[in-house]
């Protein structure tokens, strides 16, 4: 996802001696700029009030790289702030999470024991890497035999409802056959709501302070002008 911040320097341009008009150009993109980097500090230093995050990744500098303005793009220079993430991008506008080719494992919240699918595959951290997607842990899991026990541990395998035809990853939480665990189940899409309201925040603080940054940015300008 990307987002805009533009400048509304052309229509003051008028307002301006001959000196300051020159400057418009250098002046709005870096206006555009800054407060792009002034969302995007804001925005990750409060993101963990809309999500749960799981991982640093989402308030290190590359999770929101921005696209400096560039004063050759007068009078329609912007500065662009990204979001990387795929989830954190659909969760600023909320909408559908189709996947691309086949289904997509989504984890469960809870997988029938009261503890979520991170709790039971990776308590330490509660995020799931590679190796403990499904085909990783079905794989993994054949043949395992516990080291006090000559019966094999629970392991998971994949299961398809008869009724309704859907697939899942399970796994026995005792030696008998019932009850399992649902770690995984397969779907054609997520729909994510709008939990992050970056475009509204980003507009609030656009609003609120771009004047004062542009006066701020043009008298630095003129001062320096030659």
């Amino acid at each position: 996802m990307d987002l805009k911040i533009k400048s509304n320097a052309p229509e003051v341009s008028k307002y301006l001696g001959t000196v300051a008009r020159k400057q418009l150009p250098f002046v709005s993109a870096v206006t555009a700029t800054d407060l792009a980097k002034q969302v995007k500090r804001k925005e990750q230093s409060q993101i963990g009030k809309y999500f749960e995050l799981r991982t640093n990744w989402l308030t290190k500098p590359g999770a929101m790289p921005i696209k400096y303005a560039r004063k050759s793009d007068y009078p329609n220079a912007y500065a662009t702030l990204r979001v990387k993430d795929e989830i954190a991008a659909t969760a600023a506008v909320g909408g559908d999470r189709p996947h691309k080719g086949g289904k997509m494992a989504v984890p469960f919240s809870n997988t029938g024991v009261g503890r979520s699918t991170r709790e039971i595959l990776n308590p330490a951290r509660k995020t799931l890497p590679r190796s403990k997607w499904p085909s990783k842990i079905v794989k993994a899991g054949r043949g395992t035999r516990s080291k006090t026990s000559r019966r094999k541990k629970p392991k998971p395998f994949f299961l398809t409802s008869r009724r309704t035809g859907d697939k899942y990853v399970a796994i026995r939480t005792e030696h008998a056959a019932y009850p399992l665990q649902i770690l995984y189940g397969f779907v054609d899409r997520v729909d994510i709501p709008e939990q992050w309201p970056l475009i509204d925040n980003a507009k609030a603080y656009v609003h609120r302070n771009h004047d004062r940054m542009f006066r701020a940015n043009l008298y630095k300008a003129l001062l320096t002008a030659k």
